[in-house]
């Protein structure tokens, strides 16, 4: 099922399938996505297995989050950072300590720790690293990608929250919601359907197990035990356990 079956039966059903309705229809889509995303940490949005790469040219040590392919991320799961290249984790704290440290960020070298360093100038996260990094350095990290809203609507529903069929009733009835909350004036229809989208959400959050063989489990794993040699399934890291 792609984005584009579910806007053609929403505005079929609705009965005007109007450039403008159409319109409307992919606006209510990235809202009942945001509206699912916003649900809890439970959903299947976190990545792992994914790294930014240092430059000893970055002198302020300060790296938007963002992974190998630049896909950037909003947050981190664990507050966690590995530093592959040394085989090391990099120890979490804040900012103010860091510049207490090294207030003109002319120390260099192998890092060890990082701190939120908030939001750039496009509104995209950063973290700053210390030591500044000298050289080229693999950072791993598990992370929450950033929620964009849906510009192609041929592409399927929705590997931002997992497997395509799991995810299609939630998003039908969500579109609906926001379909009967613009052009229904029955109330008890509007609280009905938002009872159904509320419903479908703890059906899919039910059926969201954990399994070590599923083709369905979650993406992430621990990343400080990834890394070592009696590595194992770790769901201590998940939200929704």
């Amino acid at each position: 099922m792609t984005y584009d079956d579910i806007i053609t039966q929403t505005v079929f059903d609705a009965g005007d399938t109007s450039t403008d309705y159409t319109t409307a229809a992919l606006r209510w889509v990235n809202m009942t996505r945001n509206k699912i995303a916003a649900r809890g940490p439970w959903q299947s949005e976190v990545r792992s297995n994914i790294y930014f790469t240092t430059a000893a040219a970055t002198t302020t040590g300060i790296y938007v989050l963002q992974d190998q392919n630049s896909n950037k991320y909003s947050g981190l799961k664990s507050d966690s950072l590995f530093d592959k290249t040394n085989e090391q984790t990099l120890r979490h704290e804040s900012l103010a300590t860091t510049w207490e440290l090294d207030h003109d960020r002319t120390t260099t070298g192998k890092p060890n720790w990082w701190a939120d360093a908030g939001l750039d100038s496009n509104g995209e996260k950063t973290v700053q690293l210390w030591p500044v990094p000298s050289g080229t350095y693999e950072i791993y990290f598990i992370g929450k990608p950033k929620l964009a809203d849906i510009t192609d609507t041929s592409v399927s529903v929705d590997p931002y929250f997992g497997p395509v069929l799991d995810w299609s009733e939630v998003m039908s009835e969500g579109v609906r919601l926001f379909h009967d909350l613009n052009d229904n004036s029955d109330p008890a229809q509007i609280v009905y359907q938002r009872k159904a989208f509320d419903e479908a959400i703890k059906v899919r959050k039910a059926t969201e197990k954990l399994t070590v063989t599923s083709t369905l489990k979650l993406e992430p794993v621990n990343a400080q035990t990834e890394y070592q040699s009696a590595g194992r399934f770790d769901p201590s890291v998940y939200d929704n356990r």
